[in-house]
């Protein structure tokens, strides 16, 4: 990406610029992922509490 791109000022621009919209589109894609990640964390995380009362509702029955 960066071969033979040159020592100008101009060249050093490009670089930096070019440097500068990958991070941003890197952090926009991360940041535009992170809350679906946490609304399925939100899901998993009520389905296990769901299985666990399940598993405790079932165990605490005492049979005579």
């Amino acid at each position: 990406m960066y071969y033979d791109v040159g020592t100008s000022y101009t060249a050093i621009l490009a670089r930096g610029n070019s440097a500068a919209f990958i991070t941003g589109f890197m952090t926009f894609l991360s940041v535009g992922g992170f809350p679906s990640f946490i609304e399925e964390m939100k899901a998993s995380n009520l389905n296990s509490m769901k299985k666990l009362e399940k598993n405790i509702e079932g165990t605490s029955t005492i049979k005579l």
